[in-house]
């Protein structure tokens, strides 16, 4: 495969990479542990021929657009792409955050992981129906590859029989998640706040309303929204605001003041602070970028 380098692992500033496929392990073309600590350049349209992507976000926010749709990923969110298909960050840049992801080669069955039949052909069909999807991930999933990362940069002699340990343990995991049978499921009291957020938006939601209606303490449901969703409510009903934001800039010719008196910010100035906090440029730039498309 062209798009893997011919070394076993590449270290940088933002990342810790494995490619095991170099090591022996076939179908498992690269693992990565990523730490952008501050906003990095767009994810251009790309595809990996035969190539199954998984990544999991420890933590952060990201938008991945595939199949004509935005998959928005909090902390503790897995996101699947099967092989073939075109994604990218649909032009924003990707931001401030934690991850892992895994590259699995579906172009072959015969002793996919290095398993035997019929546990190889078992694993391969089943990964092989995985669907595109964003879904929650457990808490065990990111410590799997990143422990396949360090081990991958070791030279402990039996490096390969842990790397496939790890990334077999993942993928069990995910196909366990893909199923709804994850620990982090979205609860009926929090998937109902997150669709009062949504409904309402841009007007923002009292906290103390999505608590009464969750039937928990304030507290509680500050906490329990962010165990569940990754970030806290203020921040995610902040970034549904600026998501209607970036629309009306591309799709319209409202000015900003417009922009941010339509959707309830506190002023122009409040309204740029935090359109560059969450969009990491400001809206002038912002439009100007889009309006060169």
């Amino acid at each position: 495969m062209s798009e893997y380098p011919d070394q076993e692992f590449l270290i940088s500033r933002t990342s810790q990479v494995i490619f095991p496929r170099k090591m022996g392990l076939w179908s498992v073309p690269l693992v990565g542990v990523g730490d952008h600590r501050q906003s990095t350049e767009q994810l251009v349209p790309h595809t990996h021929d035969g190539i199954l992507e998984i990544v999991c976000l420890r933590r952060g926010h990201q938008l991945y657009c595939a199949g004509e749709a935005e998959y928005h990923l909090y902390g503790g969110g897995l996101f699947i792409m099967p092989p073939d298909l075109i994604h990218s960050t649909g032009g924003e840049p990707e931001e401030k955050s934690s991850f892992v992801w895994v590259h699995v080669d579906l172009s072959r069955r015969e002793e996919f992981l290095g398993l035997s039949e019929p546990m190889a052909g078992e694993l391969w069909e089943a990964l092989c129906r995985l669907p595109l999807m964003a879904v929650r991930g457990s808490a065990r999933m990111a410590g799997l590859l990143e422990e396949a990362v360090r081990v991958g940069l070791s030279l402990h002699p039996l490096r390969m029989c842990r790397i496939q340990s790890l990334v077999l343990s993942f993928l069990l995991e995910v196909l366990r998640c893909a199923d709804g049978e994850g620990e982090h499921k979205l609860t009926a009291d929090i998937l109902a706040g997150l669709e009062r957020i949504d409904t309402a938006c841009p007007e923002p939601v009292p906290i103390d309303s999505l608590a009464r209606e969750a039937a928990l303490s304030e507290s509680r449901f500050r906490q329990k929204f962010k165990e569940q969703v990754g970030i806290p409510v203020l921040e995610y009903q902040c970034r549904r605001r600026i998501e209607l934001a970036k629309r009306l800039i591309r799709e319209t010719d409202a000015s900003f003041a417009e922009i941010s008196e339509r959707l309830g910010f506190q002023s122009p100035a409040y309204f740029t602070r935090m359109f560059k906090k969450y969009a990491f440029v400001t809206p002038t730039d912002y439009r100007a970028k889009n309006e060169k498309k």
